[in-house]
């Protein structure tokens, strides 16, 4: 699942949708996520990319 939450296709998710997957995944890369900060970073960092 680690696998899933780095490299999952995001296509032309809405953002809700996107938050409600990044949320699900996140729980299987805890430390990928560790600190409310860098969960926020990431969830950017991926959100550029849409």
């Amino acid at each position: 699942m680690q696998e899933t939450f780095l490299g999952w296709f995001r296509g032309a998710k809405y953002v809700i949708q996107y938050e409600a997957d990044f949320i699900v995944l996140a729980r299987y890369a805890p430390q990928l996520v560790n600190t409310p900060e860098y969960k926020c970073y990431r969830f950017l960092r991926e959100l550029q990319d849409i």
